[in-house]
């Protein structure tokens, strides 16, 4: 099976598709590396539950501090960086990394991270012991920063 039919799925079943590969006579190596760099494209419908998520979501509330021209938000923050072009500028892995915790790279930061559990402070009790967004919220973001 070739990368560009899977191209044709979405992230989350190349997530769970990619561990299957090695039964399925496909070079999960290739997949991978594909879903990582970016090459295999999420389906329309994640880019916009993703950017549901960065705009409007009560959870994400990325707009607070991040502008992205396709978010369509009337006032976006200024704290953080446009991410317009973001995937100009960082690979998929990295995005997710900044994404599930940005602390690895920037201890100081003021993002949060949404996909820890441990060693967090001041969380609302709602938060508490779970992350705040799930693994398939953060793969809908990652589709949508990284949209053409």
């Amino acid at each position: 099976m070739s990368i560009a039919r899977w191209g044709q799925q979405s992230l989350a079943a190349l997530a769970i598709a990619v561990p299957l590969c090695a039964s399925a006579n496909v070079d999960s190596a290739a997949v991978a590396a594909a879903v990582a760099e970016g090459v295999v494209e999420a389906d329309p419908a994640a880019a916009e539950r993703g950017r549901a998520l960065f705009a409007e979501s009560t959870d994400a509330q990325c707009i607070l501090c991040h502008r992205h021209d396709r978010a369509a938000a009337p006032f976006p923050g200024t704290l953080g960086p446009d991410l317009t072009h973001v995937a100009q500028r960082r690979t998929r892995a990295e995005l997710r990394e900044l994404i599930e915790d940005p602390t690895r790279s920037n201890p100081a930061t003021a993002m949060p991270a949404y996909f820890r559990r441990t060693g967090l402070q001041q969380v609302q009790a709602r938060y508490r012991d779970q992350t705040i967004l799930s693994a398939a919220q953060i793969d809908d973001l990652l589709a949508f920063l990284t949209a053409p």
